[in-house]
């Protein structure tokens, strides 16, 4: 499994990473690769973001006024 750790399918996972795979592929004809989704893709990943996200506008909580 090749799990490619960019935010979105971009020029590198469409272009770039079959290439390489091919070229593995070549190298190692008796390995199975299977390119999975940009992991920024994922709706777990993107969950975590926006929680993540929603937690940056919250306001600082009060300080201790000691």
């Amino acid at each position: 499994m090749v799990v490619p750790l960019f935010l979105g399918t971009g020029g590198h996972v469409r272009k770039d990473l079959p290439l390489l795979l091919d070229q593995l592929t070549a190298q190692h004809p008796q390995v199975t690769w299977q390119l999975q989704p940009a992991i920024g893709e994922i709706d777990s990943v993107i969950g975590a973001m926006a929680s993540a996200t929603l937690d940056m506008l919250e306001p600082p909580a009060p300080s201790d006024p000691k």
